[in-house]
C-alpha cells in the first residue's frame, strides 16, 4: 500500500471488514493524515500524532465526538524510548522502511532527498 496513491481509509475499511483498528499512529501529521486516522479508527479508537508539521491541524469534531476517539500527542519524554526499546528488540521490523542511506558527508543531500524524492520514504544518515 503507497499512501500517497492509495485511499488507505478504504484500504483499512476493507481488511478490517470496516471495523476500524483499535490505534493509528500518525508519523507525518498532517492535515490529510490526520482527518485519514479519524476515518481509519473505530469507535472509541486511539489516535497519536507522532509527526510533527508546520501545517494547522483541521479536526472535523463531529468524527472526534461521535467516534467518542482519543487524540493524543507523541510524549517524546515518554513514547521515543519506548519506541527505541521495540526497535532495539527486534520486535518491530523498519528496515523496508528506509530507501536511501547517505554518510555524515552528505547530510544535504540526504535532506533534499528525504524533502524532494518521490520515492523517499525513510532516509537514513548514517555516521
Amino acid at each position: 500500500m503507497d499512501a500517497a496513491t492509495d485511499d488507505v481509509g478504504t484500504v483499512v475499511a476493507d481488511m478490517t471488514h470496516g471495523d476500524g483498528v483499535d490505534a493509528v499512529f500518525d508519523c507525518a501529521g498532517t492535515p490529510v493524515t490526520v482527518d485519514q486516522s479519524l476515518k481509519m479508527v473505530h469507535r472509541g479508537g486511539k489516535i497519536d500524532v507522532v509527526g510533527v508539521t508546520f501545517e494547522p491541524l483541521s479536526i472535523n469534531s463531529i468524527d472526534l465526538v461521535m467516534g467518542d476517539v482519543t487524540l493524543i500527542g507523541c510524549g517524546l519524554k515518554f513514547d521515543i524510548p519506548g519506541a527505541v526499546d521495540l526497535l532495539d528488540s527486534g520486535d518491530v521490523k523498519v528496515g523496508d522502511l528506509v530507501t536511501h542511506e547517505y554518510p555524515l558527508s552528505k547530510l544535504t543531500e540526504a535532506f533534499h532527498t528525504q524533502k524532494t524524492g518521490q520515492d523517499a520514504i525513510k532516509v537514513q544518515v548514517v555516521p
